[in-house]
């Protein structure tokens, strides 16, 4: 109930805990500081057990297989944000906009930083959205929410490519 399993049984504390409990065989792939045990361990060490990567350290690992999956086309180094505090997205017209937008895949973009900041529309109505679908007051501004990649200032994208703006909010103390 506190969420997926990897897979990865010997340095994931929840994957450990999946492991021991229907009696799965462990492999020890990261050797931590000296006096840790390593069954259940997460923290940085050097990979053992790992082939041609036997020896590194973990943020040495990290890059070395980042730059392989990438030299092969399978792969690429990414950030990904999760925003874990339910108050911070929020269907209000007022308070910081998410400097995103979305293509017509689902994808999402910033916008350049020279788009910066995103500056909320004039409103002249403020009423909720009547729907069946909950959608932010900002979606009621169709001609700010509807833009181009270009006007976005979306790098990757071609320029006249339509792309939607994210229209919840972050509150005032992000």
């Amino acid at each position: 109930g506190t969420g997926a399993i990897m897979a990865v049984g010997r340095h994931d504390t929840r994957d450990y805990e999946f492991a021991e409990k229907f009696d799965l065989p462990i492999v020890q792939v990261v050797h931590p500081p000296e006096g840790e045990d390593w069954r259940g361990f997460v923290g940085e060490g050097v990979t053992v057990h790992s082939g041609e990567f036997d020896g590194l350290t973990t943020a040495e690992f990290k890059t070395k297989i980042i730059d392989q999956l990438a030299a092969r086309g399978l792969g690429q180094a990414a950030v990904n944000y999760k925003l874990r505090d339910w108050l911070f997205s929020r269907q209000r017209y007022w308070g910081e906009p998410f400097p995103i937008v979305w293509d017509q895949r689902g994808n999402h973009h910033a916008v350049g930083e020279d788009t910066l900041p995103v500056k909320l529309p004039d409103m002249a109505d403020y009423a909720p959205v009547e729907s069946d679908d909950p959608q932010p007051l900002l979606s009621k501004v169709v001609d700010w929410v509807e833009t181009t990649a270009g006007e976005a200032g979306v790098e990757g994208l071609d320029a006249d490519a339509s792309v939607r703006r994210e229209t919840n909010t972050m509150p005032g103390w992000a």
